[in-house]
């Protein structure tokens, strides 16, 4: 697809201040299934089901660019779904969709709904999963906490590939973000998560129409987390919410008083001591043990 045609569709588009809508002009290929991971699964010689699933296809410049990328992958039998609340841009994609003659490996879903409420049991049914998308700012941090949830469901069988979202850059780098200088959201996505990385920085004049902020494409290495670890994440993640709650606070102003006496120890007065964004996560991991045992 050419730059001329890309303007065109986003031209054409009606856009919907109420959605946040702003569409990438060009398509990164940081944005893209990772090319290295399709020539891999390409290589093993034998039929492959991938699901590949897009949140946000806006006027379907992404899916254009996303679908034609697979073309050239012969072994691989693709269910490519597209999620989005604004009808109007599953229509418009479908549309552009329907232009390429894609081969029957190839299927297309055209889901229109809120991707908040999108149930992701499918992904146990295929071998190897992809997620990703231009997000709207004003719902991404809930569309990521959404997405979390793949990495309590996936069966062993299944292969989940790294996601990656365009979103705000002052939000990607609260993800990313590590002790001693750690966000709140870094530290609950790295329950979830091997790895959180930015791999490129979108100025604004990136999208149509240009948005007030910088952009950047965060890229999550997702953790397969079994039953028991499940029900630890848990208890792990609520510990760290009401840490955070403290703000510039030590989190002993939170805690001190759940723990008894005979367990305050001198690491965890140590800890207790110390600021939420401030904490490791094996710290959060033992203050949670202590709290949860009491």
């Amino acid at each position: 697809m050419t730059l001329g045609d890309m303007l065109h569709l986003i031209m054409s588009f009606r856009m919907k201040k109420q959605f946040g809508q702003h569409f990438l002009r060009q398509v990164p290929k940081e944005l893209l299934f990772p090319l290295d991971a399709l020539e891999k699964i390409q290589s093993l010689q034998k039929t492959a089901k991938i699901y590949i699933i897009e949140i946000g296809p806006g006027s379907g410049v992404v899916t254009k660019a996303a679908l034609a990328q697979l073309l050239p992958f012969s072994h691989l039998i693709i269910t490519y779904e597209v999620v989005d609340i604004d009808l109007e841009a599953i229509q418009e994609t479908k549309q552009v969709v329907s232009e390429m003659n894609l081969p029957k490996r190839i299927k297309t879903v055209f889901t229109h709904k809120n991707v908040l409420t999108h149930d992701f049991s499918r992904i146990n049914e295929y071998d190897f999963v992809y997620i990703f998308g231009s997000l709207p700012y004003n719902v991404s941090k809930k569309i990521v906490n959404a997405t979390k949830q793949v990495s309590t469901i996936t069966t062993p069988s299944t292969i989940l590939l790294p996601s990656r979202f365009v979103i705000q850059k002052e939000v990607a780098d609260d993800y990313t973000s590590n002790p001693p200088s750690a966000a709140f959201l870094g530290v609950d996505l790295s329950i979830y998560t091997n790895y959180r990385k930015i791999t490129k920085t979108l100025p604004p004049g990136s999208f149509y129409p240009p948005p007030k902020v910088t952009s950047a494409i965060l890229e999550i290495g997702w953790r397969k987390l079994n039953q028991r670890e499940i029900d630890q994440k848990k208890k792990l993640a609520k510990v760290i919410r009401s840490g955070f709650q403290a703000k510039r606070k030590v989190i002993n102003s939170v805690f001190k008083a759940l723990i008894p006496k005979e367990k305050l120890t001198p690491t965890l007065l140590q800890i207790l001591h110390m600021r939420a964004h401030e904490l490791s996560i094996g710290e959060w991991e033992l203050l949670t043990t202590i709290l949860s045992s009491k």
